[in-house]
Order: C-alpha cells, then sequence, then structure tokens
C-alpha cells in the first residue's frame, strides 16, 4: 500500500490560541469595564441597559404587537359569549347550539388567557433589565482592581466565551466574544 501524497496546496489551519492570551482579553475587558462605572456609574449604567434593551426591542416589539392582538381576540369572545346567551334567552338559537358556541368561546379563553399573562410576564421585561443591570454593576464593582482572572470572577460574571477561527493571514486578528451574565454578548 503506497503512502498518499498530501495535496500540495492544502494547508493545516490550527486553531489554537493561547489561555494566557485570552485571559489577558478577558481581563482588560472586565477591567475596561470596571473603568466605566468607576469614572461615571450613572453613564455606564445607562449605557448597559440600552444595549440590553436594543438585544430584546425585536421581541418586545413582536409580544407587544401579539398581546395587543390576542387581548382584542380576548375581548370579542367575551362579547359572543354574551351574545349567545342572549340569543339563547331570546329563543333565537337551540340550547345544543349554544352549548357548543359556549364550550368553544370558553375554551378559547382559556388558552388566551394564559397566553396573555406569558406575554404580560415577558413584557416586564424593561424591569428585568434594570435589575439585570444593576446587578452586574454590584458584581463588577468588587472586581475594580482585580489582578489576576480568577475561577470565582469568571463564574460570577461570564456567561461564556467564543472564539472565532484564526484569519487567513497572520496578522489578522481573531474575534473574541464575551457573554457576561446578566448582560448579554460584549458591549
Amino acid at each position: 500500500m503506497k503512502p498518499s501524497k498530501e495535496h500540495p496546496e492544502r494547508r493545516i489551519r490550527y486553531h489554537y490560541i493561547r489561555r494566557e492570551d485570552i485571559e489577558q482579553v478577558v481581563l482588560n475587558d472586565i477591567r475596561a469595564k470596571a473603568k466605566l462605572i468607576l469614572d461615571d456609574e450613572q453613564k455606564a449604567r445607562a449605557d448597559f441597559l440600552k444595549y440590553k434593551e436594543q438585544i430584546s426591542a425585536a421581541k418586545y416589539n413582536a409580544d407587544k404587537k401579539d398581546l395587543a392582538q390576542k387581548t382584542k381576540r380576548f375581548n370579542e369572545l367575551e362579547r359572543l359569549t354574551q351574545s349567545v346567551y342572549e340569543d339563547k334567552v331570546l329563543g333565537k338559537i337551540p340550547e345544543d347550539i349554544c352549548l357548543k358556541l359556549l364550550a368553544k368561546y370558553t375554551e378559547e379563553q382559556t388558552a388566551l388567557k394564559t397566553e396573555i399573562e406569558e406575554l404580560e410576564n415577558a413584557l416586564s421585561v424593561v424591569s428585568k433589565n434594570e435589575a439585570d443591570v444593576d446587578e452586574f454593576i454590584r458584581r463588577l464593582k468588587r472586581y475594580t482592581d482585580v489582578p489576576e482572572l480568577t475561577r470565582e470572577l469568571c463564574l460570577e460574571l461570564i456567561e461564556y466565551i467564543t472564539i472565532g477561527a484564526s484569519p487567513d493571514d497572520k496578522t489578522g486578528a481573531r474575534e473574541i466574544h464575551i457573554y457576561y451574565k446578566l448582560l448579554g454578548k460584549d458591549t
């Protein structure tokens, strides 16, 4: 059996980055955020909150529109239910049809009520965003003068980190994204 020859243009790309390099990037980012808080906490809070709201703005708008539609349908079902009762009392529709319509309307209303409550909870994200940002700032304040990246610091502040592929040219920078707990992707 002959050994296979590798294609001359094929090259091996290693996806390696030194641990020390990643630690330094993360530590510098944490220090930069801590410095923002020390320099002007209210501005840092507003910036963090603005960033967090941008992330959730699209979902918030969709949920708000969905809530309006479901609330409108819920109110319409209330009117239909009342109308069915009135039509039954006036003898305009038979009792079996009345019962079927009432069961259908009640079932749909129950489902809508649950969906409306879920949407209202989801729309309370604004106050949750504020609480998350305040908690992030509180946690970050404990690490304003951190000399090195520790396990405790990472567990308290960082959700996860993604590292992009090596660039084709050796001088290009790799993308590193830090996802902070309570905040989201690096800001």
